[in-house]
């Protein structure tokens, strides 16, 4: 397969990737454009794109259009080409072929040249899809993956002109098995003067019906006057008896054993005692885009939306000139090498100095002038496997208070994202 660009583009690097982001195996070689496969087998089938990148880092890469390799049996020997060269071969791409459990992944299979040709999918070794897959126009989706549904996959599709069945080459999906669960501590450290109130929320992701409660993790009771409803454990008034840290029960079942969570730390401080503000949480610890890319860094405080926060770099140089900040979202839409570096979210204001102030770990942005391979994605990769990720599945405030929902979309700034409520009623006119 060879590309090339025009060169009124400039000084570019040409080079190969698979659509589905496997890598290139041994015995292909991508050289200036040109991609070579001395011995052709069955699993070289699949879309190809080819990208061009300046090689002096300064611009936008682009990507050509997909090329489909067919590999079709002849015999002992293999012959291949574009859909043009073998139009009664199944096509299957996919969204992914290694997900984590719960994740949707999707398979999509047709017969170029016969859009209404019929398609069935089967596991190759004969066992059940999940029972839950949705079945659309050639399209397999699987909207919450289960270890039981690693292995391989085939489609078959009936050839329009003789009615035999034709089978395509066999896609394998692997599903990682999440880990343990445990309950999660909204905010995991909290103080507090002695005589105010303090509250800590826990909740199991995935399980809202379970049984949730607390202790102290020294094993000492808990205070008389502590209420314990359902993940949240309330202390009217502190006292300094209360300081310590406290675990989060979950059952997610009778009899089944509980879930622990990570200890949640309260400290009670004298009366009157200046508090430090809350530590803002990041959602990412590293993020690596290319150069001209956009990139978005978001950072808040659970149950705190009066709380102001603003992004600053670790080394106290100067935001990029085209960054724009907004409620604890810092975007920057056409990244520069000079982006990278690490990055903070801090509370209040950046020209405030007399105000105790908390940082956030540092975010470590990295701008390359290359994509990596395992990083590439493509437009026509993302559909249903774009799915906004909120930070809780559920929150009780106390009438009057604040509350602030937070999503987002991975690896995906973008993406524009609005909130509605799941019954269509209008949200609250102050939202």
């Amino acid at each position: 397969l060879r590309c090339e660009i025009p060169s009124a583009n400039g000084d570019m690097m040409l080079s190969w990737h698979r659509e589905d982001l496997r890598p290139l195996r041994d015995g292909i070689t991508d050289r200036k454009g040109a991609l070579t496969i001395d011995k052709v087998e069955p699993g070289d089938a699949g879309a190809y794109v080819c990208s061009a990148v300046p090689r002096n880092g300064v611009g936008v890469g682009v990507n050509s259009p997909l090329v489909y390799l067919v590999v079709k049996p002849t015999g002992s020997t293999f012959v291949f080409g574009l859909i043009a060269a073998a139009a009664n071969t199944p096509i299957v791409d996919a969204s992914s072929d290694s997900v984590n459990e719960d994740a949707p992944v999707r398979f999509r299979c047709y017969l170029p040249g016969s859009p209404d040709a019929e398609v069935e999918w089967t596991k190759e070794d004969g066992s059940p899809i999940n029972e839950n897959a949705i079945y659309e126009q050639g399209v397999l989706t699987i909207m919450q993956t289960k270890p039981s549904d690693s292995g391989s996959y085939v489609c078959t599709v009936k050839d329009p002109l003789t009615a035999n069945p034709v089978y395509s080459s066999p896609i394998h999906l692997n599903v990682n098995a999440a880990p343990p669960k445990a309950p999660i501590v909204v905010s995991p450290e909290e103080t507090v003067n002695e005589g105010a109130p303090v509250r800590l929320r826990c909740y199991l992701p995935g399980n809202l019906g379970a049984k949730l409660s607390w202790i102290r993790e020294d094993g000492a009771p808990l205070g008389s006057d502590v209420t314990d409803e359902q993940g949240i454990l309330t202390i009217p008034q502190a006292k300094r008896t209360d300081a310590g840290s406290y675990i989060c029960l979950a059952q997610e079942s009778d009899g089944a054993a509980p879930l622990r969570s990570e200890p949640a730390r309260i400290i009670v401080n004298a009366p009157d005692t200046p508090l430090a503000p809350p530590t803002p949480t990041v959602e990412i610890s590293s993020d690596t885009v290319v150069e001209g890319q956009a990139v978005r860094l978001t950072c808040h405080i659970p149950n705190r939306p009066e709380i102001n926060l603003y992004w600053k770099r670790q080394d106290g140089s100067p935001l990029p000139s085209d960054a724009v900040e907004l409620r604890g979202t810092l975007t920057i839409m056409q990244t520069k090498s000079s982006d990278s570096g690490a990055y903070v979210c801090a509370t209040g204001h950046p020209d405030d100095y007399d105000t105790l102030s908390a940082e956030s770990m540092p975010i470590h942005l990295t701008v390359t002038s290359t994509e990596p391979e395992q990083q590439q994605r493509q437009p026509e990769q993302y559909g249903p496997a774009a799915t906004p990720t909120v930070d809780v599945s559920s929150d009780t405030v106390v009438e009057g208070s604040p509350v602030r929902f937070t999503c987002h979309v991975p690896n995906r700034p973008d993406l524009n994202v609005y909130w509605k409520r799941q019954d269509g009623s209008p949200l609250s006119t102050d939202s």
